[in-house]
């Protein structure tokens, strides 16, 4: 998190929950440097990670069926 007067040379982005709140982001799942203060060091594998699941259907005849979440 950013204070108002805070220039840095990364990313930066608001805040989901709070437009008025910069954060700045580490480049790529870098994280930043240890004994420098921030509230969270960077991105973990968990969130770098994206699924990509692929369903199909053979033989079949008619609509296709829905998938919900």
């Amino acid at each position: 998190m950013l204070k108002d007067t805070s220039v840095v040379d990364t990313a930066v982005v608001t805040w989901y929950w709070s437009p008025h709140v910069r954060v700045a982001m580490a480049p790529g799942i870098h994280v930043f440097r240890s004994g420098v203060e921030y509230a969270h060091g960077g991105v973990s594998v968990q969130e770098c990670v994206a699924m990509e699941l692929t369903v199909s259907q053979q033989g079949a005849s008619g609509p296709p069926d829905t998938i919900a979440a």
